[in-house]
């Protein structure tokens, strides 16, 4: 009988590894669902993955999984003909690889979910949990529905931060472009010009800079390059990594902003999970999983440990301090009205509408900050080169 290695998260949320003889990834998952673990990874022993998945598909790729199966399942076509359906029409080669792949096993007498976690990491775990659920309702098209209306949400979210994000940096490198002509370029000619004056100080700094940016830009590269380096290596550390996560949520209006996105993605995965059936524990880890923010997911985590101990989600999420008033206020009022999943369902839309108006905000407020910044920038350059003409017209006159 193979062995396979697993790794999973017990109900304290514990990361357990272990070896376990079985017959399949099916029958190991099933050993450790029944023994209130969730699975993190499972492999044969001795490989280092499933040789079969493709790694995590794009947010999109997973949008358009979603929204054509929801749509073949959802005019009576069997599973097994949607598949295919879908793996003709897809244009994205990942998304047909790994479609093909969930066909062959699912004509192999594997169910979907089945087939969608041994391919890894490939899907989101909130999908395949969805996607099981789905399977035992017998509702698996209303499922995929729901799944891709969702992960549409979430890429709206992130295309706008991304778009949020476009402007800052083509000014930073406009603003990069500028500096350095200026120091090897512009400033050398003021130099031969001016040899013989005594250099104000931040003229002659202007000068250093690009002396040493002329002869050792190889040494500025190396600099810079190492610094990223140590940075991505220090933040990599759970420790250094909790720190940085916490820090962000306290920078004025980013902070804010970025609560605000947390809240919105924590509520609309709770309320999807919880309203399938699925235990509690199991919701706050796999929605925990889907905050990206290290302080807030380590949070969230100890909420699940408090639940475990009888606590209430509310109280918890109280003491946890990562979400605002409202959200908190809003969970209590669902759990006193036994209507939680309907009440966080719409919290998320809220807050989801909020994330779009704040990041559009945010937008409206760093175009005039960058333009600032820029022609702060450009002046102090200006300036530090008008100081010796007016040295210079000063001594003459």
């Amino acid at each position: 009988m193979p062995n396979f290695a697993y790794k999973a998260r017990d109900a304290a949320g514990k990361v357990v590894s272990g070896r376990m003889e079985a017959a399949n990834k099916n029958e190991v998952a099933s050993k450790l669902r029944a023994d209130n673990k969730f699975v993190v990874s499972i492999n044969e022993a001795g490989s280092a993955g499933s040789g079969r998945g493709v790694g995590k598909l794009k947010g999109r790729d997973v949008v358009n999984f979603c929204t054509q199966l929801a749509s073949t399942l959802s005019a009576g076509i069997v599973l097994v003909r949607a598949l295919d359906i879908v793996q003709e029409a897809t244009e994205s080669k990942v998304l047909k690889a790994v479609v093909k792949q969930i066909y062959d096993a699912v004509q192999r007498g594997q169910s979907l979910s089945e087939a969608m976690r041994d391919l890894g990491d490939t899907f989101p775990n909130l999908l395949i949990y969805m996607v099981e659920s789905g399977e035992a309702s017998g509702n698996i098209d209303e499922v995929m529905e729901k799944m891709s209306i969702h992960y549409e949400k979430e890429q709206r979210i992130n295309s706008k931060i991304k778009s949020a994000m476009i402007y800052p940096v083509i000014l930073g490198v406009l603003a990069t472009a500028v500096v350095i002509f200026m120091l090897l370029v512009i400033i050398p000619t003021f130099q031969n010009t001016f040899q013989d004056m005594q250099m104000p100080a931040t003229t002659q700094f202007l000068i250093d800079a690009g002396d040493f940016l002329k002869t050792k830009w190889l040494l500025l590269i190396i600099i810079i390059a190492a610094f990223v380096g140590l940075w991505k290596y220090i933040f990599g550390m759970p420790g250094p990594r909790l720190w940085l996560d916490e820090v962000k949520l306290k920078i004025p209006k980013v902070g804010g902003l970025l609560r605000t996105i947390y809240t919105a993605r924590f509520a609309s995965t709770f309320s999807m999970l919880y309203s399938s059936g699925i235990s509690m524990l199991v919701c706050i880890d796999i929605s925990a999983k889907v905050i990206t923010n290290a302080f807030i997911r380590e949070r969230l985590f100890e909420v699940g440990d408090k639940i475990k101990a009888g606590g209430m989600l509310s109280s918890g999420l109280k003491e946890a301090k990562v979400f605002n008033y409202i959200f908190n206020a809003m969970v209590m009022v669902g759990e006193e009205s036994g209507s939680l999943d309907d009440v966080l369902q719409r919290t998320g839309d809220y807050f989801q509408n909020e994330a779009d108006v704040a990041i559009g905000n945010l937008m409206a407020m760093m175009e005039p900050l960058m333009i600032v910044v820029l022609g702060g920038i450009i002046g102090f350059i200006v300036i530090s080169l008008i100081s010796p003409m007016f040295a210079m017209y000063n001594e003459i006159k």
